[in-house]
């Protein structure tokens, strides 16, 4: 879905799930054309949106196939119901069974087969990970949690990412037969009694069990809405991936099929207009819902209601179906959705990681790979005989028949191959030829000024300056860096985990540790380090200076994750209280035992406010870094306020084997500069001292992913704990021996 996110997860639909088998809506039986078109209209807009960034509500596509589910399934159940006076659990299961886990299975293992090849292991193995959750259709619960840790948030998007809406389906359909044959009865004959009777009896509590039926969903969905509303503008994250947010759209959808006897008796005319009504709707909601929308609640009402009225308009006898759903176009890709949705997400994510350029191949490799895929697995096992009851028929007839029925499939599948085929040839062909990306043109070193100083000239208080051997050795060795074409043996190995620092845990939140566990050094002089997981990143550099021979200093380390230290409540993955809660225990520290030097690092990335979810601009940020200062009332006798590292590349996302360092090239984003700019304002303002890594990390705002053989950042914006030994010797240098400090 988006993706988009970070700050609203990717998403993805859940697909039709019953692939291109003909489908029956609600009470009547026959094949829905503009079902079939609410499916290719959906996975459509999903595809377009993961691929191309267009339209920005294309993930609404898993609310429609949320209502088509509940629509179908629901529909199913009730005839069976009304046709044997029962309903089947073992049928219902083996059914969904067959129309999930084969296409899945086979999609599961030819991503982690080519992730093997294509990706860093470390990737593979947390692909691993994901696949079993995917596969025991509790994705949705994993990837909310993985959404909502603070340092895997901004971490590349999983192949299988996808697959939460699968799974949101699978635990609906854990319980909803249950709910409908506890409310319908578990039959309507008794023993002894004569089926005519029975059928007579049937027929008069029928409609009576589906009314008390109605009212139950319907409370339900009431209160599955009012949920997700909650939830929503609590935990947005958690919310996305919630099946208690997304029963009330299901529901909807069996309430049609519920009201079926009675839509019928709508007039043409009518069922017609909700047609195209409901298309419009559709489409608007793909324009209308961006990633900023409050999703799933209320927002999702719009795509939802759109496609209700699709659903109930075009069961009404004789209506007209709106043309654009009901086409041969529309046919064959709503026949194949359930394929093309399971395959494209994974296609996206790989093509990303080896040709970024090259995201507009997804468009034909997924529809070669969907159409395979129906035609040899989906289609194949949900009219096989495999898990079929066994009701005395002839097993080997069965399967013969089977085998005739699928050779028409294999044509189309042998052309959905080849196409594929000739896709990746041309691709591979390209590739092998590609030249090496070249590194970057780099100005010349002008002596005895910073040979790193190109960012911004202004940002951080003009031009060119005097650098110490440190930085000057620190700026050379990106230079070197910046220059390579090919890996050089790094550690930690960018392919294996990258570790945090030894001293990572003085900034978590969920088990902070005793004040005395984060105090380093014996020195006379006092250094106090506060801001956010940035900080706590920067924390074994600061270590390795105040614990060297008679540094002089003694170190306080008050960082904490996701908690920047500034007074304004920001939209992260922290917790708002406990945040506000360390924030005062910070300052009050720093009042009572007044701190030598202050150090404060906060993360540069785009915030919101928490209250209103709107953007934090950079001015808004430094003015909250300026009162957040001011309230220690200047008790530091020198406060420095360290930037941090520019965000823009992970090596998750960049680093593969055979690659070249040139793609890990990271920029100085246009949020890094500004905010430097405005902290730069705050902190002259206040008398106090900027450090701008970026002048010893990039040259000309270039930044490279690792230095003398250490990768530099461990995600989007942390340094790895390896890195803050190359650090330390810097902010040595231009942190604590600067002219007029005390313990130069």
């Amino acid at each position: 879905m988006s993706d988009s996110t970070p700050h609203r997860p990717p998403s993805a639909p859940s697909s039709s799930r019953r692939g291109g088998a003909p489908s029956t809506g609600g009470g009547a039986t026959g094949f829905r054309r503009d079902v079939q078109g609410l499916r290719a209209v959906a996975v459509v807009a999903v595809v377009l949106e993961h691929v191309s960034g267009w339209p920005r509500g294309g993930f609404v596509g898993v609310d429609v196939f949320f209502v088509i589910s509940g629509f179908l399934i629901t529909g199913l159940l009730l005839r069976e119901h009304a046709r044997t006076g029962r309903i089947s659990l073992a049928d219902f299961y083996r059914r969904r069974v067959r129309r999930l886990l084969p296409a899945a299975l086979v999609v599961v293992a030819a991503t982690l087969l080519a992730a093997t090849v294509l990706l860093p292991d470390r990737r593979v193995v947390g692909l691993g990970v994901d696949a079993l959750y995917s596969l025991a259709f509790v994705a949705n619960w994993h990837f909310a949690a993985v959404g909502t840790d603070y340092f895997t948030a901004d971490g590349p998007v999983s192949a299988f990412q996808h697959l939460w809406s699968l799974s949101v389906e699978e635990q609906f359909y854990a319980f909803w037969p249950l709910l409908v044959i506890v409310v319908l009865g578990f039959g309507l004959r008794r023993p002894g009694r004569p089926a005519a009777v029975s059928r007579e009896a049937g027929a008069a509590s029928g409609s009576g069990r589906r009314l008390v039926l109605a009212a139950v969903i319907t409370a339900l969905c009431a209160a599955s809405f009012v949920w997700g509303v909650v939830d929503t503008a609590a935990n947005p994250t958690g919310a996305y991936f919630s099946t208690l947010t997304r029963v009330w759209e299901l529901g909807l959808g069996a309430l049609a099929a519920l009201a079926v006897p009675l839509t019928r008796r709508l007039p043409r005319a009518i069922g017609t207009t909700l047609g195209w009504l409901g298309l419009v709707g559709i489409l608007a909601s793909v324009v209308v819902v961006d990633g900023q929308t409050a999703f799933p609640g209320p927002w999702a009402a719009l795509p939802v209601v759109a496609t209700l009225a699709v659903v109930v308009g075009g069961g009404v006898p004789g209506a007209v179906a709106p043309g654009p759903l009901a086409n041969r176009v529309t046919d064959y890709l709503g026949a194949i959705s359930y394929s093309l949705y399971l395959w494209h997400f994974p296609i996206v994510v790989m093509i990303r990681a080896v040709v970024p350029e090259g995201e507009l191949l997804a468009y034909p490799l997924s529809l070669g790979f969907a159409v395979v895929g129906h035609h040899l697995v989906e289609k194949p096992f949900i009219s096989s005989p495999l898990l079929a009851p066994r009701r005395g028929e002839d097993r080997r007839r069965l399967w013969r028949r089977w085998a005739d029925d699928q050779a028409p499939s294999a044509g189309r599948a042998a052309i959905g191959g080849l196409g594929m085929l000739a896709v990746v040839m041309v691709v591979a062909a390209v590739v092998s030829v590609r030249p090496v990306a070249a590194p970057p043109v780099l100005p010349p070193v002008a002596d005895g000024t910073d040979p790193g100083a190109s960012v911004d000239d202004g940002a951080a208080g003009g031009g060119a300056a005097p650098v110490g051997p440190a930085e000057g050795a620190m700026v050379e060795s990106v230079r070197s860096a910046l220059a390579a074409t090919s890996w050089p043996s790094l550690t930690p190995d960018p392919g294996d985990t990258m570790p945090f620092g030894a001293h990572n845990d003085c900034g978590r939140a969920d088990l902070p540790l005793p004040r005395a566990e984060c105090t380093f050094g014996t020195g006379d002089e006092t250094v106090v380090l506060v801001g956010d997981s940035t900080a706590a990143a920067e924390l074994d550099a600061l270590v390795d200076v105040v614990e060297s021979d008679d540094s002089g200093w003694r170190l306080v380390a008050l960082p904490m994750f996701g908690c920047p230290f500034v007074d304004l409540a920001v939209t992260q993955n922290s917790d708002p209280e406990s945040c506000s809660t360390h924030q005062a225990d910070a300052v009050r520290t720093i009042v009572e035992t007044p701190p030598d030097l202050l150090v404060v690092t906060n993360s540069f990335v785009p915030f919101e406010h928490a209250d209103t979810g709107a953007p934090i601009t950079p001015r808004e940020y430094a003015e909250a870094l300026q009162r957040q200062l001011g309230s220690v009332g200047g008790a530091a006798t020198r406060t420095v306020f360290v930037t941090p590292p520019p965000a823009h590349r992970s090596l998750d996302d960049c680093y593969r084997p055979g690659g070249s360092p040139v793609d890990c090239i990271s920029s100085v984003s246009a949020d890094h500069a500004a905010n430097l700019v405005e902290t730069q304002k705050t902190m002259s303002a206040l008398g106090g001292s900027l450090v701008d890594t970026s002048g010893f990390l990039c040259v000309d705002g270039l930044c490279p992913a690792f230095v003398d053989d250490v990768p530099v950042k461990r995600d989007f914006t942390h340094y790895t704990g390896a890195f803050d030994a190359e650090l330390a010797p810097v902010l040595r240098e231009l942190v604590f021996e600067v002219e007029g400090d005390p313990a130069a």
